[in-house]
């Protein structure tokens, strides 16, 4: 009796031992804490959001993400202003032409930086060489950053700028608009540069506009969110540098994910992904770049005047320093 007492208590003791094994070996469901709404520019900057989506990196860190796509950042941060997404992707250089209005905006880090920007041309309407687009009607969005990079490059090589006439399109705009021969030349991003290019051929010319100067793609939200929501911005954060670690190992089957988001063929997304380099950061250059932008922005745009914002003190630091300090290179 005592023998077999012996026993099933040993059997007894197995099974509940094995049921706390598959327990604590079972993968856990990931307790979804916060959801957020992002409002992103389509387009290759914004790889590390859709890799994030995709492999479900947000899920794993507690966050409920939905996207919403716009066609230009600064659309999506306009979305942010209005409250329709909490977190938006653009060019830094948004952020630049809102700070003047106090809009309590601040950047949470980088994600990509980008080298797309050009000007391409129609070699029948006599643009062979950068002085020839003096005079010219060129495509290009007054509140972009494809602006102020074409203003600087023309400036650059002797281009009067009151020589040229700016037509302000939209970027699903612009293919149309030089085709038809609406404008003789067009400053835009890729990927339109490629189709723009295929589709002129032999007729047309391109430069790049940035004269060697990179741009920031940021995540930019309102100060009142982020200060509700400090876990999850880091939570956020955590999840974009396991996406960025992901398309460094597995960059064939990452690509494979931006081609099916943006429907883009591997031809097309070859062309312009050496173009980008994605990794999450936050930089003194980025603080350079604004400085520079803003001067240029209150001279030539607002008509100077008006004070130069403090863009130190509207950049959040605090959730990549905790998470990856490595990734931190402004002087704080």
């Amino acid at each position: 009796m005592r023998l077999k007492l012996f026993l099933t208590s040993i059997v007894l003791i197995a099974a509940i031992g094995l049921i706390i094994l598959l327990i604590v070996k079972r993968d856990p469901s990931p307790v979804i804490s916060q959801k957020v709404n992002f409002g992103i520019h389509r387009g290759p900057h914004s790889s590390l959001i859709y890799i994030a989506l995709e492999r479900g990196f947000f899920k794993k860190n507690g966050i409920d993400a939905s996207v919403k796509e716009y066609e230009a950042g600064r659309l999506a941060v306009d979305a942010l202003l209005a409250g329709d997404v909490d977190i938006a992707t653009a060019p830094e250089f948004v952020h630049v032409s809102k700070s003047f209005g106090d809009q309590k905006l601040q950047i949470l880090g980088t994600i990509s930086t980008a080298d797309d920007q050009e000007i391409v041309a129609r070699r029948d309407r006599g643009i062979k060489e950068v002085k020839d687009l003096a005079g010219k009607k060129i495509a290009t969005a007054r509140e972009g950053i494809a602006r102020f990079f074409l203003e600087t490059f023309l400036t650059a090589h002797d281009v009067q700028l009151k020589s040229i006439t700016a037509v302000n399109l939209l970027p699903s705009e612009m293919g149309e608009a030089i085709a038809s021969g609406r404008v003789d030349a067009v400053t835009i991003f890729a990927p339109h540069t490629h189709l723009i290019k295929a589709a002129l051929g032999t007729n047309g010319v391109s430069w790049s506009s940035q004269n060697g100067q990179s741009y920031y793609f940021t995540l930019t939200s309102k100060e009142g969110f982020i200060r509700s929501h400090r876990d999850g911005i880091e939570r956020i954060l955590r999840s974009l540098i396991e996406a960025d670690r992901y398309l460094k190992n597995e960059e064939a089957d990452a690509r494979k994910i931006i081609e099916k988001r943006l429907n883009m063929t591997s031809e097309m997304l070859s062309f312009v992904w050496p173009q980008y380099r994605f990794q999450v950061r936050l930089d003194q250059d980025l603080i350079i770049l604004m400085e520079d932008e803003a001067r240029w922005l209150n001279r030539d745009i607002l008509s100077g005047g008006t004070a130069m914002p403090d863009y130190f003190k509207q950049i959040y630091i605090d959730g990549l320093d905790k998470i990856a300090p490595s990734a931190v290179g402004v002087f704080h």
